[in-house]
């Protein structure tokens, strides 16, 4: 007995957890909805589901059945219903079965109607009244039968169509959306089979188990919603992470250069702030901003001092990044010092925009780490530009 009340405890754990996480997605993701209506069925489905898990708590329950009354279980069934074909429904669009639409709507009407004229028609609804009370060929038979097929029908078509499509076509976050959608609807179906089971055997565990799985199975379906999001929540702080790694090195060059700049600030800490409302944005224009920084800066020194600087760096691991540190610390001295900037024409002695950002990136990444590297310190303090006249020449 301790196992059952512990399954017990665990699946009512379980469903709360998965209404309040799908509750939490249905009124996050209601303003998103309201302005993009291709994100209604999913939407629609995660709300429904949220309803249908939301008559299982015995809190919601028990203040359904004072306004309701003996209608309280065949509202939570047919909600349910509604849930699961939406699910299905969204699941064919996205794997591109839309001609299994109509025929999903026909069983599901179908099933809906069997349920409310059993309930009406042949089920007791006397305080205390429990489907799983009846014996044999009965009513409550019927109407678990049906209940329970309906949603093994639609739960078995949804992971299906999930796992199919999401291992086959689908990449990224659709396909870990999809493969969680699939699982959750696997775990759903052994619900409803272990619900079966016990109305064949009475072995108690199976009904406390059941709760258990429909619970894991929604948390799936909630979790499966929010893939996306999250994955592009981690883009976007993989390009924050990025813009911080930048601002050192673009604060420096944005300070010697301010004109290449549109940052109201040339400070780290400000230009992150400033770029870091549309962070994809942001690394692309701090990226450009620091190579017209270089371009700019590349005038003040000789094509000598470039020479040289390749010199220093043709033995180390990253020569074009360790060459560009060196010319760039004296290029900077001679724009703090006042010197006039000569015409630039060297364009191999400037690093140019590949166009992959990844490597943009990792660039100037590695540039804001080197400049200040004991080499190319070294060489500034020992350079000494012969003359201005021949800076990029």
């Amino acid at each position: 007995m301790d196992t059952v009340g512990g399954l017990a405890a665990v699946g009512r754990h379980a469903e709360t957890g998965a209404a309040l996480v799908m509750w939490a997605v249905t009124v996050l993701r209601l303003p998103g909805v309201l302005r993009r209506p291709e994100h209604r069925p999913l939407w629609l489905a995660v709300a429904a589901a949220a309803v249908a898990y939301s008559f299982d708590l015995s809190l919601v329950a028990e203040s359904c059945a004072a306004i309701a009354g003996a209608w309280t279980r065949l509202i939570g069934d047919l909600f349910g219903l509604l849930a699961a074909t939406a699910i299905l429904r969204f699941s064919a669009t996205v794997a591109g079965a839309r001609r299994l639409i109509p025929a999903l709507w026909v069983l599901m009407s179908a099933a809906a109607v069997v349920l409310v004229a059993l309930d009406v028609l042949v089920l007791p609804h006397g305080a205390g009244a429990e489907i799983y009370d009846d014996r044999g060929l009965s009513g409550g038979a019927v109407y678990l039968v049906v209940l329970a097929g309906a949603h093994l029908a639609a739960g078995s078509c949804c992971a299906l169509l999930c796992w199919t499509h999401g291992r086959r076509d689908a990449r990224g976050a659709l396909r870990v959306s999809l493969l969680t959608f699939g699982a959750g609807a696997v775990l759903l179906c052994l619900g409803w089979i272990a619900d079966l089971l016990y109305f064949l055997t009475r072995f108690r565990p199976l009904h406390e188990l059941s709760p258990l799985l429909v619970g894991l199975g929604g948390a799936g379906y909630a979790v499966a919603t929010q893939v996306p999001f999250a994955d592009r929540l981690a883009r976007a702080t993989r390009k924050l992470r990025a813009l911080w790694r930048l601002s050192p090195l673009w604060s420096r060059l944005v300070s010697a250069v301010p004109e290449v700049t549109m940052a109201p600030s040339t400070s780290r800490a400000g230009g992150w702030a400033y770029f870091a409302g549309e962070p994809g944005l942001g690394v692309h224009r701090m990226l450009v901003e620091s190579q017209d920084a270089l371009l700019a800066l590349r005038g003040y020194v000789s094509a000598r001092a470039v020479a040289a600087a390749a010199a220093v760096a043709a033995g180390t691991a990253n020569p074009r990044v360790s060459q560009t540190a060196c010319w760039l610390r004296v290029a900077l001295r001679a724009e703090r010092s006042g010197d006039p900037p000569g015409v630039v024409h060297m364009k191999p002695a400037v690093h140019a925009l590949s166009g992959d950002l990844a490597d943009e990136v990792a660039f100037f990444t590695a540039l804001a780490r080197t400049i200040d590297a004991r080499a190319a310190v070294e060489f500034e303090n020992r350079w000494e530009e012969p003359v201005l006249s021949d800076c990029a020449a």
